[in-house]
């Protein structure tokens, strides 16, 4: 049922039995609506199509330990893993992290990460690793896991050769897509 005032305002073109027993919010973005309820993902509506708008972020936690053989900088580093949908290579959507997992490391030492969470939203073909720099707080890119099945990955990355600065994703400005943090 349609509660529209014109083909051009989505602001009000949920109804109540579209509620499902949750309460749900809604916002207008540009021509948008953003639909979320807490629960599931977020959904976009431009009026042809809805689609997914954002990435639960994982459920269960993964492990972080130091090991030997390996260019990480000494130093107490964070570490985030994220789910993500990957269009041509290009990150397209993230989710949040469900925490940082802490690890220390010494000088010669890489971190191994195990029990990496695994999506259950079909749409997932990526995850990506974030660290901080050593004794540090930004979340930086060391990789993208180019599945959404792999369990286990080390980083051997020195704080130097970290990429980007997690709070750069959150605007995809080649698709226009938001990624919240």
């Amino acid at each position: 049922r349609r509660h529209t005032r014109c083909s051009r305002d989505w602001s009000s073109d949920v109804c109540s039995s579209d509620l499902s027993g949750r309460l749900r919010a809604t916002a207008v973005l540009g021509n948008r609506q953003v639909i979320c309820d807490g629960v599931n993902e977020n959904i976009e509506n431009d009026g042809k199509t809805r689609r997914l708008w954002g990435i639960r972020p994982p459920t269960t936690d993964f492990t972080a330990a130091a090991a030997a053989s390996g260019s990480v900088t000494a130093g107490t580093h964070q570490i985030a893993v994220v789910f993500a949908i990957t269009v041509a290579g290009s990150i397209y959507i993230e989710s949040n992290p469900k925490a940082l997992v802490s690890c220390s490391a010494s000088s010669g030492q890489k971190i191994s990460l195990a029990a990496l969470p695994v999506s259950d939203n079909s749409a997932v073909n990526a995850r990506v690793v974030y660290m901080t720099k050593a004794n540090s707080s930004t979340l930086l890119r060391v990789a993208t896991i180019s599945d959404n099945s792999t369990l286990t990955y080390d980083i051997n990355t020195a704080d130097s050769a970290l990429g980007a600065d997690r709070k750069s994703t959150r605007l995809n400005s080649s698709h226009g897509y938001i990624s919240y943090a």
